[in-house]
């Protein structure tokens, strides 16, 4: 279906006003699927797109549960569901984990290279210390000189 790829586009594009489109329009952006069996929550969560997942979880809050056609159904829908929750926080968990060490990645990454600015700036500056002095040394040389 055309509108489930706009969905997961949207999600991708961390764009709640068109996941809300579709919701309205009738598609079901709760349990809906990608090829890798993801709902557009999971992947929301799994990618980091934080306003999309906002906007699903509300929508999932507020969506009625689908009847179940007969016990069956309805218990094996029950047993899976804690089972779904718990993937997607576990991707969640690892999405944040990396976040987090892909944050402290980059600071260390700055640190180093704000280190390596200041170690070539004051090379820099001796070095312009020692030509300045040698230039004082020059001069005091030739004012001698001309003294004598």
């Amino acid at each position: 279906d055309e509108r489930v790829k706009e969905l997961f586009r949207a999600v991708m594009r961390d764009d709640a006003a068109e996941v809300e489109r579709l919701a309205a329009s009738g598609l079901d952006v709760v349990t809906v699927t990608n090829a890798a069996k993801l709902t557009p929550l999971q992947l929301a969560i799994e990618r980091g797109k934080t306003t999309v997942s906002a906007c699903l979880e509300k929508l999932a809050a507020a969506e009625p549960p689908k009847p179940a056609d007969d016990g069956s159904k309805k218990e094996a829908i029950d047993s899976s569901e804690p089972a779904a929750e718990e993937h997607a926080e576990g991707r969640a968990d690892d999405v944040n984990q990396k976040s987090q060490e892909e944050a402290e990645a980059t600071r260390k990454a700055e640190e180093e290279q704000a280190k390596r600015k200041a170690e070539e700036e004051e090379k820099a500056r001796m070095k312009v210390e020692e030509e300045e002095a040698a230039k004082r040394k020059v001069e005091e040389e030739e004012a001698k000189r001309k003294a004598e």
